[in-house]
């Protein structure tokens, strides 16, 4: 219970570290700072539900998946967000940990393995310690994809090819890439 307690401040005291970015761009800045995300996949559409937060005033994020749409989230293998990752998500997007919650299912005993087959840790062991908040969450690949899609972020059937740097190019102010 004491590394619980202990957990939770710490976890209080790196929020309070974190840097926090104004809403709004300083007119001396000019105009929105362009973000390209080569990718619509997970990463790809976890990234952009988080930097879509700054708001069109500050950035213009877009992301390019080279899948048409209709094949965007093709079913695939599972998917294991584990204890960490379900923290972390939890702290970051709650809206899209439910989400996830909704499509997948609970794992409370699971073990990280080395290649090898020798036991790392079982998270009945980390979750009884106190080290894990969540258990493991579990979902087929194409249910998460669907949950974490930015349909109105993302070109499809689009694929980065060369991105220029606007500014080293002359093209000047508050751009970054193209």
């Amino acid at each position: 219970k004491l590394r619980r307690l202990a957990r939770k401040r710490e976890r209080r005291t790196i929020q309070q570290r974190r840097l926090t970015v104004p809403r709004r761009r300083p007119a001396a800045m000019g105009r929105p700072l362009r973000v390209v995300i080569a990718g619509g996949g997970l990463a790809g559409n976890v990234l952009l539900r988080q930097l879509r937060r700054f708001g069109p005033e500050l950035l213009h994020v877009r992301a390019f998946e080279r899948r048409p749409f209709e094949l965007a989230s093709p079913p695939g293998l599972n998917v294991l967000l584990n204890h960490n990752g379900c923290a972390a998500l939890a702290d970051t997007d709650p809206e899209l940990m439910a989400a996830i919650r909704a499509v997948g299912f609970e794992v409370r005993n699971w073990s990280a393995r080395t290649m090898a087959g020798d036991v790392l840790y079982h998270l009945e062991d980390v979750v009884r310690d106190g080290r894990a908040d969540e258990p493991c969450l579990v979902a087929r690949w194409d249910r998460i994809h669907a949950a974490t899609r930015c349909d109105d972020l993302v070109e499809y059937g689009a694929a980065v090819e060369r991105v220029d740097d606007v500014a080293a190019a002359g093209g000047g102010g508050g751009g970054g890439g193209g």
